[in-house]
Formats: C-alpha cells, sequence, structure tokens
C-alpha cells in the first residue's frame, strides 16, 4: 500500500496513477489549500492591463486554477491578456491546466523544479516585469535568484497552504500510525511543505522519531519529487529516499514499483 500525502484535489488522478502500478492508494493530504486575494494581486492585474507584464511564472496548477478564480469577474478578457504574455509553467501538468482554458503560449523548464525555471529564465530576464504567482510558502530562493538575473519580480501569494484540519487531519494521524504498523509499504513527498507538515504531525503524535528510525533503515520506502522536498529529509539525517530524474507523480511511483521488483 501506498501512502499518498498530495493535497485532496488530486485525489482521482493520484489514485489511478498509484493502481496502475499495481498498488492500493492510501490517501491522506498533508496540506489544505485556500484562495488568498491580497492587494498585491489587484496591482498584478493592474500591471498585466497596462502591457507592463513580461513573463507569468506558474509553479503548480493549483496556481492556475486560484488564479482564475481571483480573476473570475473577469476571466474572458484575463486570459487574453495571458496569451499575450510569457507564460512560464513548471510542469506538464500546470501546462496542461494553462491548456484547458485555452493559453499555449507556455515555456516549460528541463527540469521540473524552481531551479529548472531558473535556469530557463537566467540568460533573458534582464529588465524584465516577471510575475511569480504562487503559495505564500514558495520556495524563496526562486524569487532571490531570479532578482540576481536582474529580474523585476513580484512574488504574488495566490493561495495558502495549512496543515490539514477535521476529517483530514484524522486521515493524516491515520496514515502516521499505519506507517508505525508497517502496514504501509512506501511514502510519498511531493513538496517541501507536504513533508513538513507530516514530520509536524507525527511530532504533535509523539512518534516522529520512530517514524524517522523507520525512514532512515529503509523499513518503509520514502519516495519524493525535487530537491527541495529532498532537504527537508536531509535535515532529519534521511538519507535513504527514491527521487526521480523527471519530477513527476508518475514517476515517482514507477520508480517505487521498480524497488519492489528488483
Amino acid at each position: 500500500m501506498i501512502g499518498i500525502t498530495r493535497p485532496k484535489e488530486y485525489l482521482e488522478d493520484s489514485a489511478k496513477i498509484v493502481r496502475s502500478y499495481g498498488f492500493e492508494p492510501f490517501f491522506a493530504p498533508m496540506i489544505s489549500l485556500h484562495p488568498v486575494k491580497t492587494i498585491d494581486f489587484q496591482y498584478f492585474i493592474d500591471r498585466l492591463y497596462s502591457d507592463m507584464v513580461d513573463y507569468i511564472v506558474f509553479t503548480s496548477a493549483n496556481g492556475v486554477k486560484y488564479t482564475l478564480e481571483l480573476a473570475k469577474n473577469e476571466e474572458l478578457d484575463f486570459i487574453k491578456r495571458l496569451k499575450r504574455t510569457n507564460i512560464v509553467a513548471i510542469g506538464p501538468k500546470t501546462a496542461r491546466a494553462l491548456r484547458e482554458i485555452g493559453v499555449s503560449n507556455i515555456i516549460i523548464s528541463h527540469e521540473f523544479s524552481s531551479e529548472g525555471i531558473i535556469d530557463l529564465l537566467k540568460d533573458s530576464v534582464q529588465g524584465k516585469d516577471l510575475e511569480l504567482l504562487r503559495s505564500s510558502k514558495g520556495n524563496l530562493r526562486l524569487n532571490k535568484e531570479l532578482k540576481d538575473c536582474g529580474a523585476i519580480v513580484n512574488d504574488i501569494n495566490i493561495y495558502t497552504a495549512d496543515l490539514p484540519k477535521g476529517a483530514d487531519r484524522e486521515r493524516a494521524e491515520e496514515l502516521v500510525g499505519l506507517i508505525l504498523k508497517r502496514r504501509i509499504d512506501a511514502v510519498t513527498f511531493t513538496s517541501r511543505m507536504i513533508a513538513d507538515n507530516f514530520f509536524s504531525i507525527a511530532e504533535d503524535m509523539g512518534v516522529k522519531e520512530d517514524i524517522i528510525d523507520l525512514f532512515r533503515h529503509n523499513k518503509v520506502i520514502v519516495a519524493v519529487i525535487g530537491r527541495e522536498t529532498a532537504k527537508s529529509l536531509k535535515r532529519l539525517n534521511i538519507r535513504e529516499y527514491i527521487m526521480p530524474e523527471r519530477f513527476t507523480f508518475d514517476d515517482v511511483i514507477r520508480e517505487i514499483r521498480d524497488k519492489f521488483m528488483y
């Protein structure tokens, strides 16, 4: 059984992928996502409609979703404006969310990560207005390094990611319990926030060190997407984990399958 910790918005797609590789998923969202409308978003709209924006960067499909929600009163015109701007997507899922609303002028980084976006844009953003539309807990390095490349960076928080509450919190605690009982064969972390929340919940339950010990000794397989997520494990001295070269959920589950086969 594979522990899936992604936001519940990904439940259906994740379950389909996990089952396609012969596993059974146990879904326990470790973050709760909510749109956030701030004055910064209105300033972004003003810049976009004044043709001041050179690049818009989406670091997740949820970023696309919540941006549209915040711009819903002017959605059709807003999409037309997006089509006239350089749009950067962190990976294929984010690009697909953009294409579904009719935006096709998309640049995708070779590596589906913040590092990939930096590498993609570093030589072309000098003096350019660049808008980051993302979570309030996004990778600070992305902002800093793009500024170091000479970009005028506006970091627009359009949604926030909190610890799960209510039934989702109970489900998260159930996953921790199943891991301790060795009824979970592998667990996946697809972002740094998800990993940090998982260990925070384990700490609240008084079992964080027990969980870490299982991971350190490879008693339960851990799989991550991205170097930032891996850093959360390394800080806890967890060195044994799967991280695919391509940062997609499908690749994560495929590598878990390969681990069990060999």
